[in-house]
């Protein structure tokens, strides 16, 4: 679905957290939902992915979720509802069960300040407070020096066009090229991935069988200009196999 922007709401990338009382991550079996939201007037609508946990296995799955299709311990979920005078509401249904969000929106309407949500049913889940944003759009060139785990430099740049659309459970495509270059090898390849919330996954194939290619597990800065605590690997013919961890980043140009 083409995601459109109001001014009551900007369309695209959305992440909505969970707060306990204390304004902590404790609040399961539903933590979050990452995806994407459209609006058109003060009407919204949009898709999620779900994170959940149970707090005696917190990187684990809820067991209200077991064998529910979904990329971050989670099912996935289509909800609709409004944005007016500041205040947003969304509901969806899941896995046997019913989430109602309410938030309050700050004045640019780009981030959720406070609020709350329940969710009735297999997966209920009371959230006291409530975190969210949006995130602009990950379109142009970024760039970014990546140190391997023998301690070289990777040179890094990526070009990257974010699509105007989402898919079921708020994935927004990527495309592009990315390079990486070591001791002066290079690798180049075409670019794929999708964005969820501020989570986005970068693939680049280095060969025609899929074999040599690269993987970058990231964050998005709320402004799109940082593409930050990346997780990276690739292996490349030429150049050889290499892994990484945060902080790496990818700086907008």
């Amino acid at each position: 679905m083409t995601y459109e922007s109001s001014p009551n709401l900007p369309g695209g990338a959305w992440s909505i957290e969970g707060r306990d009382a204390n304004g902590g991550y404790n609040v399961a079996p539903i933590g979050g939902f990452y995806g994407a939201l459209s609006a058109n007037g003060t009407t919204v609508r949009g898709s999620f992915d779900i994170a959940s946990s149970d707090l005696t296995n917190p990187y684990g799955t809820a067991a209200c979720l077991n064998n529910v299709p979904g990329n971050l311990g989670g099912a996935l979920v289509d909800m609709t509802g409004t944005s007016s005078n500041g205040t947003l509401t969304l509901d969806g249904d899941f896995a046997s069960s019913h989430v109602h969000i309410v938030g309050t929106l700050s004045a640019d309407r780009q981030s959720i300040t406070n609020g709350s949500f329940v969710v009735t049913g297999k997966c209920a889940t009371t959230s006291p407070g409530l975190w969210g944003q949006w995130n602009a759009p990950l379109t142009g060139t970024y760039a970014g020096s990546f140190i391997d785990a023998n301690g070289a430099t990777h040179e890094v740049s990526a070009q990257i066009a974010q699509a105007n659309y989402y898919i079921h459970g708020g994935f927004i495509p990527l495309s592009g090229t990315l390079t990486f270059k070591v001791a002066g090898c290079q690798s180049t390849g075409p670019l794929d991935g999708e964005l969820a919330g501020y989570l986005s996954t970068i693939q680049g194939i280095f060969s025609s069988d899929y074999i040599h290619q690269a993987l970058l597990l990231a964050d998005d800065s709320q402004d799109g200009k940082i593409i930050d605590d990346i997780d990276w690997s690739y292996s490349s013919s030429s150049c050889g196999t290499f892994s990484g961890s945060p902080p790496a980043q990818l700086v907008k140009q």
